[in-house]
């Protein structure tokens, strides 16, 4: 049996590859969720939350705002008057009592709770979106301001005023932000059929406005035409301005063969013989002619006229402002127009919104407090 050698083996290669080991971290935040009888007390008032969300949401779409109501110019008073109708009214306030419900839920607790109403707020929105389609981004957008809105308050050492009408301002301009942005994105998308909608909405207005101001603006017009025609002067002078001498001769000669026969002498006689009694024979004509119009003008029923106009159509009317100058840069400037109107809207609803949740958030604080 031949010897077995030993051979030493070298431990320093091992030795530097354990002290080439990687260590890796990983640190996790901590989510603090506190439990006790403060937060069980807003959980109940998260519950009312989810309530009173859901039947804002619901005013809103009975309110019936849409994009379009801007472009209806012809139903431009009934959509103004949406602004101040009960479903309206209800809406500012409920949606008003869900960001000072938010507010107050939010106000002293860890961010992972006071996250709750913005989870819940997206969930009905995502419902409501099945029942209403075309309000689905309204009531997003309605949902991220209310969650933001909670999450804003939990940096609030108490509820004082100052304190919450800077939280809901801060909200509501996340608001206006999304409508800005959705607005704008959402015209420039399909801005042709909203301008098609815009000229709908002019030709059906047209004629309306024109059988309006027909008697009045129609009527003055026509009697300052008159009264113009009966004071403009038509005599010797004016008619020698329009036709001379030469033309008169001119017309001799090509409307009567014996004239251009005749020796040139004669023919200058002739032509200075009739042209004092042609001049003042178009005088008295041309008065003639101008009473008789001034007298029909003033027997003109403008109303009767723009009656039986045909309408513009929708058409007509898109074709004729895509030929103006002001046309086309209504056309080029309609997303931002229309998000700007939006947001101003929004701005005045806002306002009322603000007070509301105010209000609500400063009495739960005062009320809890005692």
């Amino acid at each position: 049996m031949p010897p077995v050698k030993l051979e030493k083996k070298d431990s320093k290669p091992e030795a530097a590859a354990a002290n080439d080991t990687i260590e890796l971290k990983i640190s996790v935040p901590k989510f603090a969720f506190e439990t006790g009888p403060v937060f069980q007390m807003k959980l109940i008032l998260l519950g009312l939350f989810v309530l009173i969300f859901a039947f804002a949401l619901f005013m809103f779409v009975r309110a019936d705002f849409a994009t379009s109501d801007l472009f209806q110019i012809n139903r431009l008073t009934e959509n103004v008057q949406k602004l101040w109708s009960v479903s309206v009214v209800l809406f500012i306030v409920l949606y008003g009592v869900t960001l000072g419900l938010a507010m107050f839920y939010g106000q002293g607790l860890p961010r992972a709770q006071a996250a709750l109403p913005l989870a819940v707020a997206v969930v009905i929105a995502f419902i409501a979106s099945f029942l209403a389609g075309p309000y689905s981004p309204a009531f997003y957008a309605f949902a991220l301001t209310a969650g933001a809105a909670s999450l804003l308050a939990t940096n609030a050492q108490d509820l004082k005023l100052s304190t919450i009408w800077g939280t809901t301002g801060k909200a509501l301009t996340l608001l206006l932000v999304i409508a800005f942005l959705f607005t704008f994105l959402k015209v420039n998308a399909s801005r042709d059929a909203y301008f098609g909608s815009l000229a709908e909405g002019m030709a059906e207005s047209v004629p309306a406005l024109a059988a309006e101001a027909a008697p009045q603006v129609g009527g003055q017009a026509l009697a300052l035409c008159a009264t113009a025609i009966d004071q403009a002067t038509i005599d010797e002078n004016a008619v020698k301005k329009v036709i001379t001498e030469d033309a008169f001769k001119t017309q001799l000669a090509s409307a009567s063969p014996e004239y251009t026969a005749l020796p040139g002498a004669t023919q200058t006689a002739l032509a200075a013989s009739l042209y004092p009694a042609m001049v003042m024979q178009a005088v008295t004509l041309s008065n003639a002619v101008k009473t008789d119009l001034a007298l029909q003008l003033r027997n003109v029923d403008a109303s009767k006229q723009v009656a039986n106009a045909p309408p513009l159509s929708a058409g007509e009317v898109k074709t004729i402002l895509t030929n103006l100058p002001f046309g086309r840069q209504m056309y080029a400037a309609l997303p931002l127009g229309t998000a700007l109107a939006i947001v101003s809207i929004l701005t005045l609803l806002n306002f009322f919104i603000h007070i509301v949740a105010a209000g609500t958030a400063y009495g739960l604080g005062k009320f809890f407090a005692v």
